[in-house]
Formats: structure tokens, sequence, C-alpha cells
């Protein structure tokens, strides 16, 4: 079996691409330490990783191409929407997450200080996969004895998504087990904060990042959450929009405006039933998806 050490990391089809989104951000935060892994020390790191409590963090892992070079993908369950084949297939990969392509010549890497260096790393995104799962770390425990004899899993190759996967020596594994979990029993401040740093597209970050410093009117961090949750079970992109006061005085007919005064950047309408009206700027955070 061909596998050797690449000079950097990076995955470098069209087909990841598209599947991962912006991977220049992933790419550019990745710790130089990463640069000198191998396949060895990512399943080790990720094992130290489950003994840390993010035992609901997947990896899913596979050949490049060109067979040369075994590349990995770290996740957080809870983005899989609850379909087994989210798991057994790199095609459904849902959101950017910390990836490389290696080899498996072993190097001097201190594997508790590489988890350290992960866990800082990725923090918000480990965050959203801290939650325990036994089943899994029992099934990764194969994975883990097969590392000591240098055999990695394997579960997608060029034109190959397993219906069983395999270790490279040519030993069938099964897929890992499936266990339902509820994006809402997910914290609001660590959703939030997964959104922020992680989310499928750069904009979408901005997008949260503006609502979260608007000084205006904005959603409560519930709203905010609600509004995450939906757009990663529904696939979609996050969006804010900026509502000015001013765009909301046309919503009242001049003749229904008794009196109106400008204070301070708001707007306030005493109408001609006696209501009184403050209008202010606000935002707020939509989950948006592009019809064409």
């Amino acid at each position: 079996m061909c596998i050797h050490r690449p000079g950097a990391l990076g995955v470098g089809v069209a087909s990841y691409t598209c599947i991962l989104g912006n991977m220049s951000y992933i790419c550019t935060m990745m710790h130089e330490m990463f640069l000198n892994c191998v396949a060895y020390e990512i399943i080790i790191m990720f094992n130290e990783l489950h003994k840390r409590g993010y035992q609901h963090l997947r990896l899913l892992s596979g050949f490049s191409p060109t067979g040369c070079s075994w590349r990995w993908m770290i996740y957080p369950k809870i983005l899989m929407k609850n379909e087994p084949r989210l798991e057994r297939s790199n095609d459904f990969m849902p959101f950017e997450c910390p990836y490389g392509s290696t080899g498996s010549v072993r190097s001097d890497v201190d594997i508790i200080k590489l988890a350290d260096v992960f866990e800082e790393t990725y923090r918000s995104f480990c965050s959203i996969g801290k939650l325990p799962d036994s089943e899994y770390v029992e099934w990764f425990n194969e994975v883990v004895e097969q590392a000591q004899d240098d055999s990695f899993p394997i579960a997608f190759e060029e034109y190959f998504n397993a219906e069983e996967w395999k270790f490279t020596n040519g030993t069938p594994l099964q897929y890992p087990p499936f266990n339902p979990v509820d994006i809402n029993t997910l914290p609001n401040d660590i959703l939030i904060a997964y959104a922020k740093d992680f989310f499928d597209d750069e904009s979408s970050r901005h997008e949260v990042q503006a609502v979260l410093e608007y000084n205006g009117i904005k959603p409560t961090p519930e709203e905010i959450a609600s509004t995450i949750r939906c757009a990663i079970n529904e696939r979609k992109e996050l969006i804010n929009h900026i509502e000015l006061a001013l765009e909301q005085l046309l919503a009242y007919k001049s003749e229904e405006i008794k009196e109106r005064k400008d204070v301070e950047g708001e707007i306030h309408l005493k109408l001609k039933t006696g209501e009184e009206v403050v209008l202010k700027d606000r935002i707020d955070l939509f989950a948006w998806s592009d019809p064409s």
C-alpha cells in the first residue's frame, strides 16, 4: 500500500471543496503541529479526545484519489441530522471541520500536547462534541488496536464509499454505532460560539458576529440559537438583515400620525388613535437558502 507524508495539509480535489466549504479559513487556523502528524498520531490523539469527554466527535478517513495519502476529517455527531448514511459517507459532510492529508510514517509528536493544541484551537468546535457515547468509544478501540500495527480505517476512496468500512490491511470494519441525538439538547451559548467560529460559510460566520455585536435591537440568545438550529437542520445559510427606523416608518400613513419626534436615532410617533410608538433600528438573523 502506497502511503506517504505530503508536504502540507489540505484536501485538494473539487468534491471535497464543495462538501466542506471554504477550506482556506480552517487551513489558516491549523496549528503547525498538525503539519507533522501522521495517521497513527491522528488516531491516538482522537482517542485522547474521547478520554477528555469529547465522545460525540467523529473521525471520517479515507484515501486520496491517488491512493498515496490518508485523509481525515473530525466533526461533531450532532451536525449529522440523525441519519445513519451521513455517518458512513464523505458525500454528506455538512459543515467545515478540521481536516488533513497525511501518511503513515511515525514521528515523535507528543500526543498529549497534540490533543491540547487541538482542544485549544477548536474549542467551540469541540464543545458541541462533549457528550458521552461509550458505544462509539468501544467501537473506536478496534481502530486504536489496528493503528498499533500501522493499519488505518478507510471509509472512502475515489469512486468508493464502502457498504462496509475496512482497514488499510484489508481487515473489515463495521460501521460505527448509530445513536440519535437531539440538537435541542445543546446549550444556546455553545451553539452560538460554534456558529460564530465554524459555520458552513465564512459569510455566515460574519453574519452571526454582526448580530452579536450590534448595538441596537437584536434577537435574544434563545432566538439566535433557534435560528442556528434551523439552519443546521435544514442545511441553510445564516443571513442577517438590518431594518432602519426610517424603513419601519413606511408602515404608517402620514394621515395616521399626529406627532413625530426624532430622538437619538429613534423615531417617536404619537398616532391619532392615541397610541405611542417608538421606532428603532434593529437587526434580525435568518436561516436562508438561495432558491437558485
